[in-house]
Parts: C-alpha cells; structure tokens; sequence
C-alpha cells in the first residue's frame, strides 16, 4: 500500500513540475535558460498560454549546448515480433503523447527537428510510409519528417 501512494506522489511531482510559483516556461531550452540541469519530463507551454493546452516532455540539458526536446511515443523499447512470414503481413504505427497540433508547434519553436528509428531484423526488409505532421497523411514507400 505504501509503494503505490509513493509512485502517486511521484507521477504528481513530474506533471506539475512546469509550474513552479505560478511560472510555465515555453520550451526546454527557456528551462535551461532558469538554470534548470536535471534531465527529465516536464511541463511546457508552447504558444504561451494561447489555445493550446499545456503538454509534458523530455528535456536533456547535458547532451547539446542547447537544450533538447524529446516527444514520447509508445514505441520506444524494444518489441520482438514473430508470427509474420509474409511481405506487408504485420503493420505497425507509432502514437506519440501529444497531439498532432502540438507536434507542429514544437517543431515551428525548434531550430531543427529529428526523428530518429531503430530497426533491428534479420532476413527482413523494412517499408516506412511518407507522413506529414501537418497533414496527418501517409502514402506507402518512404518516410519524412
């Protein structure tokens, strides 16, 4: 019983954390710009308290001089597949945490953007789907960001 209050506490302390003293801060870097140096998950607010609503992410601090911001997706551990023989048997997509609006936004506020994919199959190959964030659309054969 206790173990289960504590991760409460803990979920509660990393979604709120964008707030300190009534303070919200744009994006990662505006973080860094505080004084902020712990990697982790937090709070922004990307258009400035207009019609978007406040999101979590990953901020790194240590990797680049500048700060880094990292969208979360549901396809981020390792996954093994079995039970496909056949070309175009299994599909897959990736759900990212927030929404396709505050994907745009983030990447209008970012001096560049990287998507970044991990393929690790033998005897297997791998047929991506060209997207577009702001038009939410896929065509089979290739991939962009």
């Amino acid at each position: 019983m206790a173990t289960n209050i504590l991760q409460t506490a803990i979920v509660l302390l990393i979604i709120t954390i964008g707030f300190v003293n009534g303070q919200t801060y744009k994006n990662c870097q505006a973080y860094k710009d505080d004084g902020y140096t712990t990697n982790g998950r937090y709070t922004i607010d990307i258009d400035d308290t207009g019609s978007l609503t406040s999101f979590v992410v990953y901020c790194d601090f240590t990797s680049s001089s500048t700060a880094v911001t990292i969208l979360n997706h549901d396809s981020e551990t390792r996954a093994q597949i079995t039970g496909y023989d056949n070309a175009g048997e299994f599909i897959d997509s990736i759900a990212y945490e927030i929404s396709t609006t505050q994907i745009s936004a983030v990447i209008s506020d970012s001096a560049s953007c990287q998507q970044h994919i991990k393929y690790e199959c033998m005897h297997s190959a791998l047929g991506l789907s060209v997207c577009s964030v702001q038009t939410v659309t896929c065509m089979p054969g290739g991939w962009t960001e």
